[in-house]
């Protein structure tokens, strides 16, 4: 037994070890892939900003309208700021890096060329600006510099093509270990499962002669039913307890059992079921024949199959009377008091590094997410004029996913930071945050019959930016589950104001929800309605109730099916002198 589990041990070692150097292989040469796609990527961002530098351009030529200019001036500036991050994508490539630096100087040549134009037609009028244009000295520079910009483009998708040939095949070639070494470990596991039958065989055999000379022990031995009665008991139990042999089969064992004992050995009993124990360890009182109570020190072994419980005990009343006189000696209230101490102190960190490792886990989804939008994009323009409706479908699904994992993703990282950020106690007029976030979805209310009452708001004492959030994911909540109504009503407001808390309710006449499901709205990914109905992460309500835990509030909802809903976030008031102040 030990040497077929050292074997497959040492198989699954080796496979795992050979396994991670294949795994990072592929992954160094899928982050080349991803360089590469990020270089092309680049380029043709910087295509655009430059076609937007030259619209801009000729807009203010033709219109003499200042207003243009300032985007003209953020276009040059996002322009340079790109081609400076191709610069620094393709600084290993020698061949790129000359074809940057052409193209910064064609680059700078146009701007000055566009200064000039735009100067022209600030001081001298449209017709001095449209000669200078008609020398077509820029549009010159501008094909110069798209030239330049696919020859970076061309060299990249040559890189790219190499570099995928070389990831698939690393991909065979992990994929071929990975049977070969699986195939491996199944014959080892195999050979094990074949020597544990043998051995649970041969300890099946000496049970059988175990429970024949069991009688023979000075120990307590019993077998019993899951009845609750002794099925035979060893002449030690009559010494020991005093009572006959006879009683002891005739009466169910609760019946021996200090009252106390019966309902914490039961729940002991199953707990320890629950978790597959092979052996069951307890403790009770027994009774004494004089009234006296015994503590007992189980170890019991259950058979499913014949419904029966194999069990041993030893008299550990000296050991426990002696342990209750220590412990009444010791001082238990300050030992209990210094492991809460530590128990908060680690739970602290446990926290802290969850919310760490949620943050990184959600960071590092991100690449696998750019590489399946960008390989899907890829195979799109490669077979895209073969494909059927079924195959486009399939790759409108696979992008579709991709948006919703990167929305989740988002949405994972808003609420890591909420937990990791500093939280400010200041007065904050929930007006102001309100029409701000009402501004914010203006767009969507214009397009649909929407009646939004914003009544008067309290002055609250908070975080105004964590306030915005939480009434940016109530107002779009209400949005959404409004959308199938004709006209939706969204209502703001508040209850009656007490001296500790301010309510602040969002009422809409939505679909609702299923009071008995309550619980599961402000928990991480917990949602009562499909994707089909309406899209969400799941993740908005419980940065909604984090946040206002973290600001000493409280947070509920209440709603009924096809009647809407009203969500309540209870906050502390800002202090009278301050709320009088702010008002």
């Amino acid at each position: 037994m030990v040497g077929g589990l050292v074997l497959v041990s040492l198989a699954i070692g080796v496979t795992l070890v050979l396994s991670s150097r294949a795994a990072t292989i592929q992954l160094q040469m899928g982050s080349r892939v991803t360089h590469a796609l990020e270089v092309r990527e680049a380029t043709h961002l910087l295509r655009v900003g430059l076609g937007d530098m030259e619209r801009i351009a000729r807009l203010y030529v033709i219109t003499g309208d200042e207003s243009d200019l300032p985007p003209f001036y953020e276009a040059v500036g996002a322009n340079r700021a790109q081609l400076a991050h191709i610069g620094v994508l393709t600084r290993d490539n020698p061949v790129q890096r000359s074809r940057v630096r052409e193209v910064a100087d064609l680059m700078t040549r146009r701007e000055a060329r566009l200064d000039l134009v735009i100067a022209t037609r600030r001081a001298r009028g449209f017709e001095a600006a449209r000669a200078e244009v008609l020398t077509r000295i820029g549009f010159r520079l501008t094909d110069s510099i798209g030239a330049g910009i696919r020859a970076m483009r061309s060299t990249e998708d040559s890189v790219l093509l190499t570099r995928q040939d070389d990831w698939i095949a690393a991909a065979r070639r992990t994929q071929r270990f990975q049977l070969l070494t699986g195939a491996l470990v199944i014959i080892l596991v195999a050979a094990t499962m074949v020597m544990l039958a043998r051995l649970t065989a041969a300890r099946r055999r000496a049970q059988e002669e175990r429970e024949r000379i069991i009688t023979l022990s000075e120990d307590l031995h019993c077998i019993a039913g899951f009845d609750g009665r002794f099925r035979m008991v060893n002449p030690a139990w009559e010494r020991m307890l005093g009572h006959p042999l006879e009683e002891l089969l005739a009466r169910p064992f609760v019946d021996f059992l200090h009252p106390d004992d019966i309902a914490p050995t039961n729940a002991t009993y199953e707990q320890q079921m629950r978790e597959g124990k092979l052996v069951i360890d307890f403790a009770n009182r027994y009774r004494h024949r004089d009234g006296s109570y015994r503590w007992l020190q189980w170890r019991a072994i259950t058979r499913q199959k014949e419904g029966l419980i194999y069990a041993t005990a030893r008299d550990i009343t000296s050991l426990r009377e002696a342990e209750e006189e220590r412990r009444r000696n010791e001082e238990h209230t300050k030992q209990l008091n210094t492991e809460l101490e530590q128990s908060v102190e680690e739970l602290s960190a446990v926290n802290e590094e969850l919310e760490a490792f949620s943050y990184s886990v959600s960071h590092d989804l991100r690449a696998p997410l750019r590489h399946i939008s960008g390989f899907s994009n890829l195979l799109e323009r490669h077979a895209g004029g073969v494909l059927d409706e079924k195959g486009k479908r399939y790759l409108d699904t696979v992008r579709g996913a991709v948006t919703h994992m990167g929305a989740l993703i988002d949405d994972l990282l808003t609420f890591s930071r909420i937990g990791r950020s500093d939280v400010r106690a200041d007065p904050v007029r929930l007006d102001d945050v309100v029409r701000a976030t009402v501004a914010e979805v203006e767009e969507e209310v214009a397009f649909r019959n929407v009646r939004l009452d914003v009544r008067p708001l309290p002055v609250v004492r908070g975080d105004a930016g964590l306030l915005k959030v939480v009434l940016a994911n109530l107002l779009s909540n209400a949005l959404k589950y409004t959308r199938p109504r004709a006209e939706a009503r969204i209502e703001v407001g508040t209850d009656a104001p007490r001296e500790d808390r301010v309510v602040v309710f969002v009422r809409d006449n939505g679909v609702g929800f299923d009071m008995q499901y309550a619980g599961k709205l402000f928990g991480v990914f917990q949602r009562l309605h499909n994707d089909d109905q309406f899209e969400g992460t799941g993740i908005g309500l419980a940065t909604v109730q984090r946040i206002i835990h973290r600001l000493k509030g409280r947070v509920w909802a209440e709603g009924a099916v096809d009647h809407g809903a009203t969500f309540y976030i209870a906050l502390p008031p800002a202090e009278p002198a301050l709320g009088k102040e702010a008002s």
